[in-house]
């Protein structure tokens, strides 16, 4: 899951600018954590906590109030109501999935979850299409199916079909026409060959950089499994200790998750 925060951190500020090439500074001195990684550790702190998606939303928007949310977000957060109505706004659910495609156990359950999940705030066909596109990519990425057999999942469960070279008005095309943000996160993924090389290409290929990025570099982590320690390094200096802590303890149960099976129980709980 630190692959999700640093994609939202390298990219928090340099949406907007464009890119001439992959040959980019990563990180600006400006370089900071947004509101995608605020709702990707309520998603962690569900899982770990065994506790409801919207109740750790609230949660965790109240504990950073200042993220970039959407005004009906804040305002949710701030209110008594449990239910939160519909936000359908582009990458609103999809940005806080990756912690369900590292935790789960099937593909089934990664989208049984993923469409829970993004059904909180967003009722949008194509967001929660998106929001399970990518669990299901993340989780079959962790269990080492190859990029042939996801590329051919995404096209067969969501209609995602990547052809062409590798550039910006593919990316847009693909964004425009799904109205999301993750089909440039995997048309990202499907070209690199590390997590370094996902990360540039994610934020070469424009839109909301900090979500594409995000995306893409959760993909890359459970793809990989390597993120280069200096990237680890600098941005762990960026997240406050309570993030940084309880992403430790995430990706500590993830990685053993196998060990702790007792019967059909789990250390990780899903609601």
């Amino acid at each position: 899951m630190r692959g999700t925060l640093i994609g939202d951190i390298v990219g928090s500020t340099l949406r907007n600018i464009p890119q001439e090439s992959t040959n980019f500074q990563l990180l600006q001195p400006t370089s900071t954590f947004s509101d995608t990684s605020i709702m990707t550790m309520a998603t962690a702190d569900a899982i770990m906590n065994d506790r409801s998606y919207d109740s750790c939303i609230k949660e965790w928007v109240l504990r950073f109030p200042i993220g970039g949310y959407s005004e009906a977000l804040k305002n949710w957060a701030y209110s008594n109501k449990e239910y939160y109505g519909f936000d359908n706004t582009r990458d609103g659910a999809v940005q806080r999935i990756s912690p369900i495609g590292f935790a789960a156990n099937s593909i089934e359950e990664a989208l049984w979850e993923s469409q829970k999940a993004a059904s909180i705030t967003h009722d949008s066909i194509n967001e929660i299409k998106a929001a399970q596109a990518v669990a299901g990519v993340i989780f079959l990425a962790k269990e080492g199916k190859s990029k042939h057999q996801i590329k051919d999942f995404l096209f067969r469960m969501y209609d995602y079909e990547f052809t062409g070279s590798l550039d910006q008005e593919l990316a847009y095309n693909l964004q425009e026409h799904f109205d999301s943000s993750a089909p440039i996160a995997f048309l990202a993924f499907m070209d690199a060959n590390s997590y370094e090389d996902t990360i540039r290409k994610a934020i070469w290929l424009g839109g909301n950089t900090g979500v594409v990025a995000s995306i893409a570099g959760a993909i890359a982590q459970a793809f990989y499994k390597h993120i280069p320690k200096s990237l680890i390094r600098k941005t762990k200096k960026r997240l406050p200790n309570d993030m940084e802590l309880l992403l430790q303890k995430f990706e500590y149960h993830t990685a053993t998750r196998e060990k702790n099976v007792i019967g059909t129980e789990t250390l990780l709980h899903f609601h």
